[in-house]
């Protein structure tokens, strides 16, 4: 199966032999299609509900669960995640999150507790704490922390080595 979009505008799918790099084209031209309409929300279930079936990954950030699970899509987009990754939660938005994913007790306090890259991974039927870092070579080609940028912005200034690979500055 490929999608397609029909005349009415619904996503359909249609039988093709299909590689990744047709499918991937496929669906760029419905997002960008999509993208113009209301109903950008509905093509995202879609994808979602059929991206598993040609092993590809869809990957979707919410700031606040109750946003996603507000709508009969967004619920679509959730119960179609293989990996839901879970960080700090306040006291305002934990509610909402624990209605969807029934946290322990000690889940709850976890990620209410939770401190920058700590979290709860929900994969293949369990729950696990995660604490995620970057490597400094990762953190210095990812930051967006203004006294990092201008740190690495002065002491630049010389020929460093920029991502601890060898590639120099100016070389």
């Amino acid at each position: 199966d490929a999608l397609s979009e029909d005349g009415d505008g619904e996503i359909r799918s249609y039988k093709s032999p299909t590689t990744p790099g047709a499918l991937l084209e496929g669906l760029e031209a419905n997002l960008r299609e999509a993208a113009g309409e209301a109903d950008l929300e509905a093509f995202l279930a879609d994808v979602a509900r059929r991206a598993r079936k040609h092993y590809l990954g869809l990957i979707t950030i919410w700031q606040k669960v109750g946003d996603l699970t507000a709508s009969e899509h967004g619920e679509t987009i959730l119960t179609n995640s293989e990996m839901k990754l879970l960080l700090k939660q306040s006291e305002e938005i934990i509610d909402a999150t624990d209605a969807r994913f029934r946290f322990t007790p000690a889940e709850r306090r976890f990620l209410l507790g939770a401190l920058k890259g700590e979290g709860l991974l929900s994969a293949r039927g369990g729950r696990w704490p995660i604490k995620i870092e970057a490597s400094p070579a990762e953190h210095r080609l990812a930051t967006t922390n203004p006294r990092d940028l201008l740190d690495a912005a002065s002491s630049a200034s010389g020929p460093t080595d920029l991502v601890g690979s060898g590639c120099r500055r100016g070389a």
